[in-house]
């Protein structure tokens, strides 16, 4: 495990619901975000510009339309090159799946790390987990923007839904 003091501390929503989106542009106090890391998992999509990741000793560079998932525990950082914008989504896969043992028991190979899924994707190659990952951008993003629209929230379900989907 690393050093205590690159921890992130934040909580990243809530005990009943363990995700948060972010939406990250040059004005953003975490634009250029130092190494650090956390127990939840983080799913980053490029809306504009380039990003490069520092993660694992590794140094990985994704541009519009990329994104990158950052697995439970992984030292990571960014450098957002000029006007580069990017969304996060931070999310606790243990916690969204908790009460399910049928989750748990297809997501066990995951947190075991028996299977390590990759850490960039491009649109292109990847095209039915970019569509996932557009959706869960987009339902976290317009919640974010509305966030007294008249209509049931269901972005918890969604979000659910979507990365199980994701994983699956």
């Amino acid at each position: 495990m690393y050093s205590s003091s690159l921890r992130e501390k934040i909580q990243h929503g809530t005990l009943d619901f363990p995700a948060a989106y972010y939406y990250i542009d040059p004005s953003h106090p975490h634009y250029c975000m130092p190494i650090h890391w956390h127990k939840e998992w983080e799913l980053i999509r490029i809306q504009k510009g380039s990003l490069i990741l520092h993660a694992d000793q590794q140094e990985i560079i994704g541009t519009v339309g990329d994104f990158f998932l950052i697995r439970d525990s992984m030292l990571h950082g960014f450098t957002p090159q000029t006007d580069c914008i990017y969304e996060c989504l931070v999310f606790d896969l243990h916690g969204l799946f908790r009460g399910s043992e049928t989750f748990q028991k297809f997501l066990r190979p995951i947190y075991r790390l028996e299977f390590l899924p990759g850490i960039l994707y491009h649109k292109e190659s990847q095209p039915e987990l970019y569509a996932l990952t557009d959706a869960l951008m987009q339902t976290h993003s317009s919640k974010h923007l509305y966030p007294d629209h008249a209509t049931p929230n269901y972005h918890e379900l969604i979000t659910v839904s979507e990365i199980s989907l994701f994983f699956a």
